[in-house]
């Protein structure tokens, strides 16, 4: 009788720390690629005021060519002053690619989150922990997604 219960409490421990280590890991893993795609932020914000200092520098060119040759550059050519504006220098690719990188760090820090939630929800309701396991699996489905385009951008 006594060797049952130990083996029961035995197989019991068991199953909860491999229930707590699947949980840990992946809350661990999202916290990791949080901190990579954090990083990849920082590049990217780096990166895009570059580009912006090349536009910069390539608008003034373009001033610089169009008023020396304003003789032979007409008013509907595709270098007058009004077409010269660099994509990167609007501010629009600059803030699109910052909010999908925010984007991308707040839904990590849901998912990593929803395991210690998961973590908790009692096995015995299993239709909350099939609801919650479905929606954190969607979640995850899309946020890989959008995480491998944009490191494929970095690679």
């Amino acid at each position: 009788m006594e060797a049952a219960y130990v083996k029961k409490a035995t197989e019991d421990l068991q199953s909860h720390t491999k229930r707590f280590q699947h949980y840990y890991d992946r809350y661990n893993n999202h916290l990791h690629s949080l901190d990579i795609e954090m990083k990849l932020l920082q590049e990217s914000t780096g990166k895009m005021r570059e580009l912006e200092r090349l536009g910069l520098a390539l608008d003034k060119k373009v001033a610089q060519v169009k008023g020396q040759s304003d003789a032979t550059i007409g008013v509907n050519s595709p270098l007058t002053p009004q077409k010269t504006i660099s994509v990167f220098t609007t501010g629009e690719a600059k803030n699109f690619l910052n909010d999908i990188f925010r984007i991308l760090l707040r839904a990590r820090r849901i998912l990593s989150a929803s395991y210690c939630i998961g973590y908790f929800i009692p096995g015995t309701d299993e239709e909350a922990l099939g609801a919650h396991e479905v929606l954190q699996g969607k979640l995850e489905e899309a946020v890989e997604v959008v995480s491998e385009m944009v490191n494929r951008q970095y690679q």
